[in-house]
């Protein structure tokens, strides 16, 4: 019964992994193969800072972003944000141009272009999904025991 139990947790994790994998895929694959490429406009850029307690002192963080305009090629306008490099950051002002890569089929999926790093990510996708159908396997397996 404790296995059963315990297969049943193990399956509902493997679950919700899947659907959290599935999820990102849904938004890179079109954007990775039937993306587009558009010059947008940077309209602002900010930082947030945030700290994590290490022991008894304190680590501080800054992430950096980008809002900007870009146009389809029908001449829809559309806004997107982008967490960006602190290189990035304080290399571009508002008013000026970065590529982005949106979404043919939904333009309101879009990013900073990345496509350099497409193969990379392409593979990183690979152990989430086997570490995915093992969790599922696996729980399946010990329900059924």
């Amino acid at each position: 019964m404790k296995l059963r139990i315990a297969g049943i947790i193990v399956l509902l994790i493997g679950g919700v992994f899947s659907i959290l994998t599935l999820n990102s895929l849904w938004h890179d694959v079109p954007v990775w193969f039937f993306g587009r490429r558009a010059t947008a406009v940077i309209e602002e850029k900010w930082w947030e800072d945030y700290q994590i307690e290490k022991g008894d002192r304190a680590v501080y963080y800054l992430k950096y972003y980008f809002k900007y305009t870009f146009s389809t090629e029908n001449g829809e306008v559309f806004t997107g944000t982008a967490k960006v490099t602190e290189d990035e950051f304080l290399g571009f002002q508002p008013g000026g141009e970065i590529t982005i890569k949106y979404s043919v089929l939904n333009p309101e999926i879009n990013r900073v272009d990345d496509s350099r790093f497409v193969p990379f990510l392409t593979c990183s996708y690979i152990p989430v999904i086997l570490a995915c159908i093992f969790t599922i396997i696996a729980g399946k397996e010990m329900i059924d025991f």
